[in-house]
C-alpha cells in the first residue's frame, strides 16, 4: 500500500509497504447472516484472520475469506545464496 499521490512532495521516494497477510477465498453467500455464521464457525476452529467482503454485481454476495500471515523471503543470518 502506497501512500495518497496528493500526500507526497516533489522528488520525494513513494514508500511500498509489504504484504502481511494472505488471503484465501472460503466460500460464498447470498445474505450477510449466512457469511457471517461461517465466519465464526472458523473462528471456533482457530482461525482467528477472518473477514467477510462484498463480491458479485453491485455487491450484492458476500464471501468469507481466511488470512495467513506471509514471511518475508530475505536473506537470513549466515546463509548463502
Amino acid at each position: 500500500m502506497t501512500k495518497k499521490s496528493w500526500r507526497i512532495k516533489a522528488g520525494e521516494e513513494i514508500p511500498v509497504l509489504p504484504q502481511r497477510f494472505k488471503w484465501k477465498k472460503v466460500s460464498i453467500y447470498d445474505t450477510f447472516d449466512e457469511a457471517d455464521k461461517k465466519r465464526n464457525t472458523l473462528r471456533d476452529d482457530n482461525h482467528e484472520l477472518t473477514k467477510i467482503r462484498r463480491c458479485g454485481p453491485d455487491g450484492v454476495r458476500f464471501k468469507v475469506l481466511i488470512g495467513e500471515p506471509v514471511e518475508k523471503k530475505g536473506k537470513k543470518k549466515g546463509e548463502k545464496r
